[in-house]
Protein backbone atom coordinates (compact mmCIF):
# COMPACT_ATOMS: atom_id res chain seq x y z
CA UNK A 1 0.00 0.00 0.00
CA UNK A 2 1.41 3.37 -0.96
CA UNK A 3 1.07 6.49 1.18
CA UNK A 4 -1.33 8.05 -1.32
CA UNK A 5 -3.94 5.28 -1.00
CA UNK A 6 -6.90 5.82 1.36
CA UNK A 7 -6.30 4.45 4.85
CA UNK A 8 -9.69 2.77 5.20
CA UNK A 9 -11.41 0.79 2.47
CA UNK A 10 -14.43 -0.02 4.61
CA UNK A 11 -15.43 -0.40 8.22
CA UNK A 12 -17.32 -3.11 10.06
CA UNK A 13 -19.06 -2.45 13.35
CA UNK A 14 -19.99 -5.40 15.54
CA UNK A 15 -22.28 -4.37 18.38
CA UNK A 16 -24.84 -7.08 18.86
CA UNK A 17 -24.12 -8.11 22.44
CA UNK A 18 -26.98 -7.81 24.87
CA UNK A 19 -25.67 -10.06 27.63
CA UNK A 20 -23.53 -8.51 30.36
CA UNK A 21 -20.57 -10.46 31.66
CA UNK A 22 -18.60 -9.92 34.82
CA UNK A 23 -15.19 -9.59 33.20
CA UNK A 24 -12.28 -7.78 34.82
CA UNK A 25 -9.88 -8.53 31.95
CA UNK A 26 -10.65 -5.11 30.45
CA UNK A 27 -9.86 -3.19 33.66
CA UNK A 28 -6.77 -1.01 33.46
CA UNK A 29 -5.14 1.78 35.46
CA UNK A 30 -4.21 4.96 33.60
CA UNK A 31 -0.82 6.40 34.61
CA UNK A 32 -2.19 9.71 35.93
CA UNK A 33 -1.51 11.38 39.25
CA UNK A 34 -3.25 9.93 41.18
CA UNK A 35 -3.69 6.73 39.08
CA UNK A 36 -7.11 6.48 37.42
CA UNK A 37 -8.95 3.13 37.31
CA UNK A 38 -10.43 2.70 33.83
CA UNK A 39 -12.18 0.15 31.67
CA UNK A 40 -12.14 -0.43 27.92
CA UNK A 41 -15.53 -0.14 26.23
CA UNK A 42 -14.78 -0.33 22.47
CA UNK A 43 -11.89 -1.81 20.49
CA UNK A 44 -10.82 -0.62 17.05
CA UNK A 45 -8.73 -2.94 14.88
CA UNK A 46 -7.20 -1.78 11.60
CA UNK A 47 -5.91 -4.66 9.50
CA UNK A 48 -2.53 -4.05 7.86
CA UNK A 49 -2.22 -7.47 6.20
CA UNK A 50 -4.48 -9.77 4.22
CA UNK A 51 -4.28 -12.76 1.87
CA UNK A 52 -3.00 -10.38 -0.83
CA UNK A 53 -0.01 -9.58 1.40
CA UNK A 54 0.61 -13.26 2.18
CA UNK A 55 -1.37 -13.64 5.42
CA UNK A 56 -3.57 -16.73 5.34
CA UNK A 57 -5.92 -17.31 8.28
CA UNK A 58 -6.09 -14.95 11.26
CA UNK A 59 -9.74 -14.00 10.77
CA UNK A 60 -11.54 -12.40 13.73
CA UNK A 61 -14.55 -14.49 14.73
CA UNK A 62 -17.44 -13.37 16.96
CA UNK A 63 -19.83 -15.82 18.63
CA UNK A 64 -23.13 -13.93 19.12
CA UNK A 65 -24.82 -16.60 21.24
CA UNK A 66 -24.89 -15.31 24.82
CA UNK A 67 -21.19 -14.48 24.75
CA UNK A 68 -19.99 -17.63 26.53
CA UNK A 69 -19.84 -20.63 24.17
CA UNK A 70 -18.84 -21.19 20.56
CA UNK A 71 -21.83 -23.32 19.51
CA UNK A 72 -25.44 -22.90 20.55
CA UNK A 73 -28.96 -23.22 19.24
CA UNK A 74 -32.03 -21.02 19.40
CA UNK A 75 -35.64 -22.07 19.08
CA UNK A 76 -37.35 -20.69 15.98
CA UNK A 77 -41.00 -19.59 16.10
CA UNK A 78 -41.92 -23.15 15.07
CA UNK A 79 -39.99 -24.57 18.05
CA UNK A 80 -37.17 -26.02 15.92
CA UNK A 81 -33.58 -25.58 17.14
CA UNK A 82 -31.52 -23.33 14.86
CA UNK A 83 -27.77 -22.93 15.15
CA UNK A 84 -26.49 -19.37 15.53
CA UNK A 85 -23.62 -18.98 13.09
CA UNK A 86 -20.49 -17.09 14.11
CA UNK A 87 -19.65 -13.74 12.52
CA UNK A 88 -16.37 -14.14 10.64
CA UNK A 89 -14.45 -11.00 9.67
CA UNK A 90 -11.86 -11.82 7.03
CA UNK A 91 -8.61 -9.90 6.76
CA UNK A 92 -8.53 -7.07 4.25
CA UNK A 93 -5.75 -4.49 4.22
CA UNK A 94 -7.15 -1.16 5.42
CA UNK A 95 -10.30 -2.67 6.94
CA UNK A 96 -11.40 -1.08 10.24
CA UNK A 97 -13.28 -3.26 12.73
CA UNK A 98 -14.99 -1.59 15.70
CA UNK A 99 -16.53 -3.78 18.39
CA UNK A 100 -17.76 -3.60 21.98
CA UNK A 101 -15.29 -4.57 24.64
CA UNK A 102 -15.66 -5.13 28.32
CA UNK A 103 -18.99 -5.98 29.92
CA UNK A 104 -20.87 -6.09 26.61
CA UNK A 105 -18.15 -7.82 24.63
CA UNK A 106 -19.09 -10.76 22.44
CA UNK A 107 -17.00 -13.87 22.84
CA UNK A 108 -14.43 -13.56 20.06
CA UNK A 109 -11.07 -14.82 18.91
CA UNK A 110 -8.44 -14.42 16.25
CA UNK A 111 -8.13 -17.59 14.22
CA UNK A 112 -4.72 -19.17 13.81
CA UNK A 113 -2.49 -17.60 11.17
CA UNK A 114 -1.69 -20.44 8.79
CA UNK A 115 0.81 -18.63 6.59
CA UNK A 116 2.63 -15.30 6.63
CA UNK A 117 2.18 -12.68 9.37
CA UNK A 118 -0.88 -10.86 10.68
CA UNK A 119 -0.37 -7.18 11.50
CA UNK A 120 -3.04 -4.95 13.06
CA UNK A 121 -3.25 -1.62 14.79
CA UNK A 122 -5.39 -1.84 17.92
CA UNK A 123 -6.81 1.05 19.89
CA UNK A 124 -9.23 1.00 22.82
CA UNK A 125 -11.70 3.56 24.12
CA UNK A 126 -11.25 3.78 27.89
CA UNK A 127 -13.55 5.40 30.46
CA UNK A 128 -13.18 5.85 34.21
CA UNK A 129 -14.20 2.59 35.87
CA UNK A 130 -16.56 4.24 38.36
CA UNK A 131 -18.44 5.97 35.52
CA UNK A 132 -19.79 2.71 34.06
CA UNK A 133 -23.23 1.58 35.18
CA UNK A 134 -24.92 -1.44 33.58
CA UNK A 135 -22.43 -1.40 30.73
CA UNK A 136 -23.08 2.26 29.82
CA UNK A 137 -20.54 5.05 30.25
CA UNK A 138 -21.58 8.22 32.09
CA UNK A 139 -19.65 11.47 32.46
Amino acid sequence: MSCSEPSFKKAIIVAVADVLRDDESNSITLPTSPPTPAQTTWTLLIYLTSPTTGCIGGETVFYPEHGHTKVTTNKSSSGVDQRIEPIVVGLETGLALLHRHGDQCLLHEGREVLEGEKWVIRSDLCVKRNSIVNGKAFT
